[in-house]
């Protein structure tokens, strides 16, 4: 005879078998509650996000600027916004004759500010510094100058940022003063 868990039983080994498995069992029964429960199966989310559309920065092309005088020639205008490209593309194919012709014409842009302004240049036997200007949702010319810098009463009804339009204009006189945007 033998003691399990304080018990008298018998040593008979067959019978020691089915006791150990039958309490093997009994104690996993009482697991089985437990053990049915899986862990919860995480979600995946399906659908993908919304791609957003990459914010526009200032493009600067200082110190020369970008010179296109080809209508073919837009691709220089690396960084900029596409409609503007398209604008300048629209502008070149009006403009522009021919390398024959006795004058080349040519836009030169300097930056692009994102908000809707751009600065730079146009040639044609003589020349003009131009301001571009976003209105009404598409680009426009605001204003050009063949002056030192540009009028200060220009910029302020375009309404052009510094970066864009520089730190001085010209007042009604023709002096140079600060541009306060």
């Amino acid at each position: 005879m033998s003691y399990l868990f304080g018990m008298k039983v018998f040593t008979d080994r067959p019978l020691m078998a089915v006791i150990s498995i039958a309490l093997v069992a009994i104690s996993l029964a009482g697991c089985g509650d437990n053990a049915k429960k899986t862990a919860p199966t995480p979600t995946v989310q399906t659908t993908k996000p919304t791609p957003t559309a990459a914010q526009p920065t200032f493009v600067d092309y200082a110190p020369d600027g970008v010179a296109i005088t080809k209508p073919s020639e837009v691709d220089k205008l690396v960084g900029a916004p596409q409609d503007f490209i398209d604008f300048i593309a629209a502008e070149m194919q009006t403009k522009y004759k021919s390398e024959d012709a006795p004058c080349t014409y040519s836009i030169g842009v300097m930056n692009i500010d994102p908000s809707g302004f751009a600065s730079g240049s146009f040639s044609a036997c003589s020349g003009a510094n131009l301001y571009w200007a976003k209105v009404e949702g598409k680009w426009k010319e605001a204003f050009g100058t063949q002056m030192e810098g540009p009028p200060c009463t220009d910029l302020k009804k375009y309404r052009f940022p510094i970066r864009v339009a520089g730190k001085t204009c010209l007042d009604d006189a023709g002096k140079e003063i600060p541009y306060d945007g």
